[in-house]
């Protein structure tokens, strides 16, 4: 959680970083434009890659600003909206507006906002930039285990696998999901969609660790499996030497489709994401 800041200086940085977290284009504190100094100065880029430019006032008092600040903000921002300089006033407060400033803002045309609701935007920002990482991770993940299944399919002998390149690849998969879900807000405003894309990944996160297990046990398996029947002592009779290995095989085969069907249950998992929505920006 972020640190709530002590100071002025410090709150208008914590406002530059909220934007920052908004995913704006740019983001300058303490900026010049137009002959004017400024808080905080955002460059948004729409859809249309049409560049907005707000001219943000940062006022951190302890108590509700009043209608001599808003006043005072317009005839500063009222040169750059006129001369394009800037598209539009944001005055962002520690603690709210009274009643008379909010009415003189919106004759004016400066927007107010309270840091929390700043805040609010941030996390969310956040948290749908996490909730579109995991699913492009889980996509990721349904398509390796999809490949390493394949690489599985046939009963070849274990020395045509690549062993240790499965090994890394699922751990690999484990870490990133796992990473991102350390970073996932348990808390906040999330969606129903969002929050459907967490609980899927944690999930996913529980199958691959049941899927490096299989894989462990596999590897053990088929690497007593590919030394041969060379590791026999010599006076040992060849038919216990084929039963033995007959027995190993068999057990290498198991080992081998439980393994598959472990992925298989993380590429189902997997999947639902293409069948949910798994973002949405409302309920």
């Amino acid at each position: 959680m972020t640190e709530r800041p002590t100071t002025w200086l410090g709150f208008e940085r914590h406002v530059a970083d909220l934007f920052r977290r908004t995913g704006a284009y740019e983001v300058q504190h303490d900026y010049r434009v137009g002959g004017a100094q400024v808080d905080v100065l955002v460059t948004e880029e729409t859809s249309t890659r049409r560049r907005v430019i707000t001219v943000v006032d940062c006022k951190y008092y302890e108590r509700a600003v009043g209608v001599e600040r808003v006043r005072k903000f317009e005839l500063l921002s009222r040169p750059l909206l006129s001369t394009g300089r800037a598209d539009r006033a944001l005055m962002v407060s520690a603690k709210g507006f009274t009643k008379e400033a909010k009415s003189e803002a919106r004759d004016l045309g400066i927007v107010l906002w309270e840091v929390k609701d700043l805040e609010a935007l941030a996390e969310s920002s956040s948290s749908a930039s996490i909730s579109l990482d995991l699913q492009r991770l889980l996509l990721d993940a349904a398509n390796g285990c999809r490949a390493i299944r394949e690489q599985l399919r046939a009963s070849e002998p274990p020395s045509t696998f690549d062993i240790e390149g499965i090994h890394q690849d699922l751990a690999k998969m484990l870490d990133e999901i796992g990473g991102v879900l350390t970073l996932y807000p348990l808390t906040g405003p999330l969606s129903p969609g969002q929050r459907r894309v967490r609980h899927l990944a944690s999930r996913v996160e529980d199958q691959l660790e049941r899927v490096l297990d299989a894989a462990t046990y596999w590897t053990r398996i088929a690497r007593e499996l590919d030394a041969g029947a060379d590791d026999f002592p010599s006076e040992q009779a060849s038919a216990d030497r084929t039963s033995a290995r007959l027995m190993l095989f068999r057990e290498h085969e198991q080992a081998r489709q439980h393994l598959r069907n472990r992925l298989r249950a993380v590429e189902e998992s997997c999947a639902r994401i293409s069948i949910e929505p798994a973002f949405e920006s409302g309920a």
